[in-house]
Parts: C-alpha cells; structure tokens; sequence
C-alpha cells in the first residue's frame, strides 16, 4: 500500500514541470495514469457487485487520480484523458467477468492472468 508521504512526494516531483520530465513523457505518464484510473474504477464496480472488499482498489484509485491530476496532460484535453479512462475501464470490467463467469476454464484462466499483469502494471508506476 502506498502511504501518503510518498504519494505527495511523488506529486511533487511529477508537478515540478519540465525541470523534471519533458512535455512528451508527462503526457505518456497522463495517459497511463488514466489507464490504470479506470482499470481500478472497473476493479472497484466488480467487487461491490459480488460483495467484495474494494478498500485496496480505493486507495489505488485514489493515489491515480492524484497522479493524473498532477501530471497536468497538455497533448490531450480532458475529454480525451475521460475517454481513455472510460475505455480502460471498460475493457478490463469485461476481463474480470470472463475471469469470473466464464465457462470455458481455460480462458477464465487466461483472463484472470490478463488481470494480474495490468495491475502489476499499474502498480510498477506508484511508490511503495
């Protein structure tokens, strides 16, 4: 879990501006962020329909949006930041119901597989 020490810290950095990180790799990072947003956004909606615990996924969405906002895209505006989000989000809600549902044991498999990856992803992009 990240705490809240290095989550400002690493706001802080990423806010700094171009000193830090040029213009084409914040907008890189914008996007990511937005991606792993919405990834979190769908782990979320799926743990509160099969009454699961959601705290994790929370704070990590959380700890993104902080990130996205700090990042500041220039390239993209906000409806297309929103359409990134809402598309990764849509696509990983669908993974996690093949995961769960599907009846083929082999390709629930491979979703959940899918699963772990993308958020070992997201998870590589934040501190702690």
């Amino acid at each position: 879990m990240m705490g809240s020490l290095k989550t400002i810290a690493l706001v802080v950095i990423l806010a700094a501006g171009p000193a830090m990180a040029g213009q084409k790799e914040r907008d890189a990072l914008s996007l990511r962020f937005a991606t792993c947003l919405g990834r979190y956004s769908a782990q979320i909606s799926h743990a509160y329909l099969m009454r699961r615990d959601a705290g994790e996924a929370e704070h990590r969405q959380r700890a993104f949006a902080a990130l996205l906002d700090a990042t500041r895209p220039g390239a993209f505006s906000p409806a297309e930041i929103m359409a990134q989000r809402i598309d990764a989000k849509m696509r990983f809600a669908a993974l996690l119901q093949i995961a769960e549902f599907h009846t083929d044991p082999r390709r629930a498999d491979r979703a959940a597989r899918l699963i772990r990856r993308h958020l070992n992803g997201c998870a590589t992009l934040v501190l702690g």
